[in-house]
């Protein structure tokens, strides 16, 4: 609050208004989507069962808003941006949580194989016991 009473705007680096209350929509609908994914591993997505039903719908709502934040913060900058240089700052930005995810993706597949191969030859009623044997992550 300034002095006269009149709230004023947090500013980015190059000057332009931030909008906090976007970020905290945006983490509100990433929280929605995890819930929605927590809640509904637990219950087989069984519509009837789900507390949150229609969270799957965040998502579109976190990305429109992503895609308003994105445009706002590059709009003045097309004049002297190539898209190439926009795909490079977004690459840098958004890459290294493209490996984190990877890396968890195929540490939780390692983890998670043997149980798998297990449950699969089990419903094959015995038919080649040696697969269940085998297991873990040959990468």
């Amino acid at each position: 609050m300034s002095v006269t009473g009149a709230r004023t705007l947090d500013a980015t680096s190059d000057g332009k208004p931030h909008f906090d209350v976007l970020d905290g929509l945006r983490g509100t609908a990433a929280l929605l989507v995890v819930a929605f994914h927590i809640q509904g591993i637990t219950v087989l997505f069984e519509a009837s069962r789900l507390l949150l039903p229609h969270a799957y719908l965040a998502v579109d709502f976190f990305f429109a808003l992503s895609g308003f934040v994105v445009g706002y913060a590059y709009d003045d900058r097309w004049g002297r941006m190539t898209v190439r240089e926009f795909l490079a700052r977004r690459l840098v930005r958004l890459h290294p949580l493209v490996v984190l995810g990877t890396v968890l993706g195929l540490a939780s597949y390692c983890v998670d194989q043997p149980r798998r191969i297990e449950s699969a030859t089990s419903s094959l009623n015995g038919i080649s016991p040696s697969i269940s044997q085998q297991g873990g992550c040959k990468v």
